[in-house]
C-alpha cells in the first residue's frame, strides 16, 4: 500500500506538472462528484474494515483537487492561518513526533495529553533554529533571483 500511495503521488505531481490545464477543466466540470467519491475512496475501507488500496487514489484525487482549487468551499479551511502554521511545521512534527512519544517517560503517563504541545514546542524550536537558516543558505548560495516563498519568508509561528 505505501509503495502505491508514492506511485500515485508521483504520477499526480507529473499530471500536475504536465497536464495542468486539462486537469482544471476536468476538475471544474466534475467538482462536486469527483469529491463525493474520492470523500467514499478514503471513507470506504473504515467502514467495510477490508479494500485498504483504494484510499491512496481517494486522497490523491482530494489533493489534486485542493491544489487547484484552494477556495473550494470545502478546501477553504485549508487555508486558515494556523493550519498553515501547522503546515510549515509539518515536516519537524514528523521528525521529532516519534522520538518524543519513545522517550515520553513512563511517570508522565498521567499526562499524557502534554505530549502533543511538547511535540510542538519541540517542532517550532527545530524549525525556528534548523530548518529556516538552511532554508537562507540554500536561498542565498542559489539563484539570486530566486524568490523564497512567503510561508517561510513571513513565518511568524
Amino acid at each position: 500500500m505505501p509503495q502505491k500511495s508514492k506511485q500515485l503521488g508521483c504520477l499526480a505531481a507529473i499530471l500536475l506538472a504536465s497536464r495542468k490545464d486539462q486537469l482544471t477543466k476536468w476538475f471544474q466540470k466534475y467538482g462536486p462528484p469527483i469529491f463525493s467519491v474520492s470523500l467514499g475512496l478514503v471513507l470506504i475501507p473504515y467502514c467495510l474494515k477490508f479494500w485498504w488500496g483504494i484510499q491512496a487514489l481517494g486522497f490523491t484525487l482530494l489533493l489534486l483537487h485542493s491544489v487547484l482549487f484552494p477556495d473550494w468551499v470545502f478546501y477553504r479551511f485549508l487555508n486558515f492561518k494556523w493550519l498553515n502554521g501547522i503546515g510549515v511545521l509539518s515536516y519537524s512534527l514528523y521528525i521529532w513526533q516519534q522520538l518524543v512519544f519513545g522517550l515520553w517517560p513512563g511517570f508522565l503517563d498521567p499526562v499524557w495529553f502534554l505530549w502533543l504541545p511538547s511535540v510542538l514546542g519541540i517542532a517550532w524550536i527545530s524549525y525556528e533554529f534548523l530548518e529556516k537558516p538552511f532554508i537562507w543558505l540554500r536561498v542565498r548560495f542559489h539563484d539570486p533571483t530566486m524568490k523564497i516563498s512567503t510561508a517561510v519568508r513571513s513565518q511568524n509561528l
